[in-house]
């Protein structure tokens, strides 16, 4: 006996039954076939029966037709509206567009802005999924004027605006002050106490 064929298609499989049906062979014997070459779990044998009795019947075909199944709600219009309440207010959660569409569910809400529309989420703001090449320039154009920002301004001064973004300590003499530490020593950057 010779080794199993694993993973045939399912065309394969219907081809081979067609081909021994062909060859007046019942059912059971075909199914047993079907076991001694592809494996136990090629094809049950209600399903054999069931593919010997259309091709009696006539059909040549072993490929899968088309199924027609439950026809999708999603249309160009839906998408359409969506991406319009999407641009109305970019902030938006899932619950509050769910409002706006109650005939759909949330999860093919998801669907419709995330896969058919690319909109990503970033920093609670939804945007489109791909920058395109004027995005990258503004960004590297942005990253350059930091940079550049950086080099020219003295240490001390970008030391200065660093402490602006700490949050100051209240210190015994009612003002506010933040301390940084750098290699040498502690800087204090004092501040008005807020009134």
């Amino acid at each position: 006996m010779c080794a199993a064929i694993e993973n045939p298609t399912s065309c394969d499989v219907r081809s081979v039954i067609r081909f021994l049906l062909a060859k007046n062979l019942k059912p059971i014997d075909i199914y047993r076939q079907l076991r001694e070459v592809y494996g136990d779990y090629v094809m049950n044998e209600s399903s054999v029966r069931k593919w010997c009795i259309q091709f009696k019947n006539g059909r040549t075909n072993v490929h899968d037709e088309e199924k027609s199944g439950r026809p999708s709600i999603v249309t160009d219009d839906l998408v359409a509206k969506v991406n319009e309440k999407i641009r109305e207010n970019r902030r938006f959660t899932i619950t509050e567009l769910s409002l706006c569409f109650p005939q759909i569910s949330r999860t093919l809400l998801f669907e419709i802005f995330s896969q058919k529309l690319g909109y990503d989420k970033f920093c609670a703001r939804w945007v489109p999924k791909l920058f395109t090449d004027h995005h990258k320039g503004q960004r590297l154009e942005a990253a350059l004027t930091f940079l550049n920002a950086y080099h020219t301004h003295a240490w001390h001064a970008s030391l200065q605006n660093f402490a602006k973004w700490h949050v100051p300590t209240k210190c015994p003499h009612h003002s506010w002050q933040c301390h940084l530490a750098k290699p040498d020593g502690i800087y204090r950057h004092s501040v008005d106490a807020p009134k």
